[in-house]
């Protein structure tokens, strides 16, 4: 999961890095396979966000216990939409 997330953020970077350097035409395509990898990110992170919501729509990271306890903390999965 890391590394998807990881290669599409370069895909993005990668265009953007030389999209003013490209004729109008292509220029078009770059943005038009940006688009494409920001939605795939976009939903590579939204299901990663929805494995852990309990039924009221919050994450173990919005649990005050949670917090104080920091990063070490366990966090359990509910199975949930994503799973």
């Amino acid at each position: 999961m890391v590394d998807d997330v990881s290669n599409r953020l370069q895909v993005v970077l990668g265009y953007a890095q030389i999209l003013h350097e490209l004729e109008e035409g292509e220029r078009g395509d770059a943005v038009a396979a940006i688009e494409q990898e920001c939605a795939e990110l976009r939903a590579t992170l939204r299901s990663l966000t929805g494995w852990s919501r309990d039924e009221a729509g919050r994450g173990p990271w919005q649990d005050p216990a949670w917090r104080d306890a920091g990063p070490s903390a366990p966090v359990v999965f509910d199975g949930g939409e994503g799973s």
